[in-house]
């Protein structure tokens, strides 16, 4: 915890950036990779955390853990652990679901079928 770094992470998903901090423009660049920008006032921005957007960067080829250890590098407090269990498992399903087309028709498989399920159930 350093409660000089330029982050807060909020248990609903929503992260606020100082833009004082001497890193900003990198900090920024990496947390639109799996997070988006709701606000960009004068001097704090305020980005959420989302599936989708937690589906984005697993697309780009970032997993959980590099996610995961940027937030902690630059949080002021500590992460909820909700924040954590969501980036982690949000980003182990990319890429276990697929559309297929068949006889004009589209449909969603998957060799997990908790996956399936909870799609049903969404």
């Amino acid at each position: 915890m350093n409660k000089d770094a330029p982050l807060i992470v909020q248990g609903d998903g929503t992260i606020l950036l100082d833009v004082g901090a001497k890193d900003f423009e990198e900090i920024r660049n990496f947390m639109l990779v799996f997070a988006e920008l709701l606000k960009s006032p004068e001097y704090i921005h305020t980005y959420r955390i989302t599936l989708v957007s937690l589906w984005n960067a697993a697309s780009l080829d970032y997993n959980a853990e590099t996610i995961i250890n940027f937030l902690k590098k630059y949080a002021s407090y500590e992460i909820p652990k909700n924040i954590i269990k969501q980036i982690e498992t949000s980003i182990e399903k990319y890429g276990k679901v697929k559309i297929i087309k068949e006889n004009e028709k589209y449909y969603l498989i998957s060799e997990d079928e908790d996956i399936i399920d909870e799609i049903a159930h969404y």
